[in-house]
């Protein structure tokens, strides 16, 4: 925690939780994170994909719409500090967001 103070009976405190940290007691990673190493919480889980450009991540999770232009079988993210999602592009779409068409296909 950043900050521990009294609670407004003075029978409990509350915490001020770090960076990407909540919990009554600063204890819980969000689900797009994972504490890896122990103690952190600093890198996208799996299915995630860190779409910042700074040295802690924003992470999102991967979507066929939004990462794969709606032209694939599935999509993964590698989590960790991954900056792009696997496409498994379907039919003849392909490039690494399933948005060309292959050649020789209309």
């Amino acid at each position: 925690a950043d900050e521990v103070v009294a609670d407004a009976t003075n029978t409990g405190c509350l915490c001020n939780c770090s960076y990407r940290w909540s919990g009554s007691d600063c204890s819980v990673c969000g689900s797009e994170y994972t504490a890896s190493p122990p103690g952190e919480c600093n890198e996208c889980a799996i299915g995630y994909v860190n779409v910042a450009s700074t040295r802690l991540p924003t992470c999102t999770a991967c979507t066929i719409a939004t990462h794969c232009s709606g032209n694939t079988n599935s999509v993964t993210g590698a989590g960790g500090l991954a900056t792009r999602c696997e496409c498994d592009c379907s039919n003849k779409w392909s490039s690494s967001d399933c948005s060309f068409c292959a050649t020789g296909y209309d």
